[in-house]
C-alpha cells in the first residue's frame, strides 16, 4: 500500500515538473520594433556639438507606428529590432535625417508681406508652418532659408524604449 502511494506521488509530482518546465519554457514572446508595431520611446536629440535640440524625458513619450514614415529615415531604421527596456545612443547623418542644405530653398520675398519688426536671424511660420530662418533683409525685401532648421546636420538620439506593442 505505501509502495503503491510513493508511486502515485512519484508520477504526481512528475507531471507537476513537467507542466512547469512547460510553462517556463513558453515564455511571453517579446515583442521587438519592426514594421507596423506601436512603439513609445523617450529621446535627447543633440548636434555633433553636443548642443541638446529637444528632449522629451519626463514629459510625454513619442509615440509613433514604426514603418510608417513618422520619424527621420535613418532613426526609424536604426530603432528596428529593439524591445521595451532598451536604450542606445544613435548617430544618423544629414542625409538620412532632414537632408543636406539646399541653397535653392532661400527665398526672396517682398518686405512688404513681412511683419514689420523683421531682421536677420529671426525665425518665422513658413509653408505648412514649417519655421523658417530669416537670412538677409534690404529695404524691399526679405530673403528666408526655408530648408528644414536640422538641414545638413548630423544628429544623435539618445533614446529609451518605452513600449512596442502589436497595430
Amino acid at each position: 500500500m505505501f509502495h503503491r502511494l510513493r508511486v502515485i506521488i512519484a508520477i504526481t509530482l512528475t507531471m507537476i515538473v513537467l507542466s512547469l518546465a512547460a510553462c517556463t519554457s513558453k515564455q511571453e514572446e517579446v515583442l521587438t520594433i519592426a514594421k507596423g508595431m506601436k512603439v513609445n520611446l523617450e529621446y535627447t536629440l543633440t548636434l555633433r556639438d553636443g548642443t541638446e535640440v529637444d528632449s522629451n524625458v519626463d514629459k510625454e513619450p513619442l509615440p509613433f507606428t514604426h514603418g510608417e514614415g513618422q520619424l527621420i529615415p535613418g532613426l526609424e531604421r536604426q530603432l528596428i529590432g529593439m524591445k521595451a527596456g532598451d536604450t542606445a545612443v544613435l548617430f544618423v547623418e544629414a542625409t538620412e535625417a532632414y537632408g543636406l542644405h539646399d541653397p535653392e530653398r532661400l527665398v526672396t520675398v517682398d518686405k512688404a508681406n513681412m511683419p514689420p519688426d523683421v531682421q536677420v536671424g529671426s525665425q518665422l511660420a513658413g509653408p505648412g508652418g514649417q519655421p523658417v530662418q530669416v537670412t538677409e533683409v534690404t529695404d524691399t525685401s526679405v530673403t528666408v532659408d526655408i530648408n528644414h532648421p536640422l538641414a545638413g546636420k548630423d544628429l544623435t538620439f539618445d533614446v529609451r524604449i518605452l513600449t512596442v506593442d502589436p497595430a
